[in-house]
């Protein structure tokens, strides 16, 4: 029993394995897509730009640099994060 599940587990993942590029990249952007992720990575971004700045704020008081503000957006970036 064990062995035949191997042979399907080998079965499947060779499958994956060559499946071309491509491929897998519009099947994970499809999915990335259903699980609604675009729109929560948006979500995630507004609210680090928004913590980012309270951060700034309280560790330079009256301070806070541009530099801080592009550190904050850089890190924060969508078109960077994937």
């Amino acid at each position: 029993m064990i062995h035949h599940t191997i042979a399907i587990a080998s079965i499947v993942t060779s499958s994956f394995i060559s499946l071309p590029a491509l491929t897998q990249n519009t099947q994970a952007e499809l999915l990335f897509d259903a699980l609604g992720l675009p729109d929560i990575v948006d979500i995630m971004r507004e609210e680090g730009v928004v913590y980012g700045a309270q951060i700034g704020t309280d560790l330079f008081p009256n301070q806070v640099s541009p530099a801080w503000r592009a550190t904050v957006e850089t890190i924060y970036d969508s078109a960077l994060s994937w």
